[in-house]
């Protein structure tokens, strides 16, 4: 099947249409399912190392996060106030940042 410069053969030739040009007809189920399978799983992955992550250094990262958003909002304060971010908070920002991270 053929639309505009679109060759099913070409775009849809492992039994999914990807570029949109094929019917309906040709829909193929098992390989949406399939995909969407395969998105869960990584998913389930994600959510296993994110609870793993958050075990092993979920304190420090809390620190980490912390200590950043603290930053950015002082960061923000400044600008709006005369426009920049004094270097000296930009310092102890980054020193604060490795302390937090065990440097």
């Amino acid at each position: 099947m053929e639309n505009g410069n679109c060759k099913a053969e070409e775009c849809c030739g492992n039994g999914g249409c990807k570029c949109g040009c094929c019917s309906e007809e040709e829909w193929n189920l098992k390989e949406e399912l399939d995909e969407l399978a395969e998105r869960a799983w990584m998913n389930v992955v994600r959510k296993k190392m994110e609870d793993a992550i958050e075990k092993e250094s979920g304190k420090k990262l809390d620190k980490v996060a912390l200590i950043a958003v603290e930053h950015a909002m002082r960061a923000w304060k400044m600008m709006m106030e005369n426009g920049k971010m004094e270097e000296k908070e930009a310092e102890e920002y980054e020193k604060k940042l490795d302390e937090a991270m065990g440097k």
